[in-house]
């Protein structure tokens, strides 16, 4: 698994690089250091970075810089079921149960 403190290098990958045209990439590679993409190109003629990891997709789809950009504030990111929502938010539906959903949402957020 890729880490934010080490250098990755991901081979073999299908890239998706989202243009409007976009069509799969096959074979590239993706140098990744504290976060940045620092190089995009055919995986035949990469270089890890010092002391990088490899990770081999064989052939993996990969968007790099795609963000998760769906989330529940008022969740922990557990799966769990929604139960009986409704009834939850009609006990909170108050000065001190807003307070409180106003507190989890900050933490999540």
């Amino acid at each position: 698994m890729a880490t934010a403190d080490r250098p990755t290098l991901f081979i073999n990958a299908t890239v998706l690089d989202g243009s409007e045209h976009m069509e799969p990439q096959p074979d590239m590679a993706v140098a990744v250091e504290r976060g940045i993409i620092t190089w995009m190109g055919p995986s035949a003629v990469a270089q890890a970075p010092a002391g990088a990891e490899v990770i081999d997709l064989a052939g993996a789809y990969l968007m790099p810089g795609l963000i998760n950009m769906h989330v529940h504030l008022c969740g922990s990111g557990k799966p769990v079921s929604a139960g009986d929502a409704g009834a939850l938010m009609k006990k909170l539906d108050n000065p001190v149960g807003r307070a409180v959903v106003r507190h989890i949402l900050k933490g999540s957020a």
